[in-house]
């Protein structure tokens, strides 16, 4: 699962970092582009990460936690 907490505000839009919460060791967490490519990816070590995304383009990428998939906007 993803924690909403200082990860996505109520519009999905994120600045240089990307807090996740509640999750279980182990979960991959991948970030693709639009057209599908994969830009960064982590395998959680706990129960919460931190990802900096500050190397990303502005514009819509979609996070991928295990199976859960959300749509993001990166903007500075």
């Amino acid at each position: 699962a993803i924690d909403a907490v200082n990860v996505f505000q109520y519009n999905g839009i994120v600045g240089d970092v990307i807090s996740l919460g509640g999750l279980m060791a182990g979960t991959s967490i991948t970030i693709y582009d639009t057209a599908g490519r994969k830009q960064m990816s982590s395998t959680a070590q706990g129960s919460s990460v931190q990802m900096n995304v500050a190397s990303l383009q502005n514009g819509i990428y979609l996070l991928k936690v295990g199976k859960q998939v959300v749509k993001f906007a990166k903007r500075q």
